[in-house]
């Protein structure tokens, strides 16, 4: 899973790290108890695959949604800190 959060920005070359995602260990307990309740569950070998591919797919857009919410939020206190400094 990638570590890389691909920031939309226009003068930055493809394929160059943007912002590097940093997991709390509490994340790695998560992932591997997880990974341990799925490897019990009745799957075949494909349907796993799918089922980790999905909750990768997942995790990875929670996380860039997370992230541009964040960035966003960010942008608008310093706006109103900006305007409340000018005023």
């Amino acid at each position: 899973m990638s570590k890389i959060i691909n920031f939309p920005i226009t003068n930055i070359s493809e394929g160059e790290d943007m912002i590097k995602i940093e997991r709390s260990e509490e994340f790695y307990i998560s992932t591997r108890m997880i990974s341990e309740f799925i490897c019990n569950l009745p799957l075949s070998a494909a349907d796993n695959d799918r089922l980790i591919a999905l909750l990768v797919e997942q995790l990875q857009e929670a996380e860039n949604t997370a992230f541009l919410q964040g960035f966003g939020m960010g942008c608008e206190m310093a706006k109103a800190l900006n305007n409340a400094l000018n005023n």
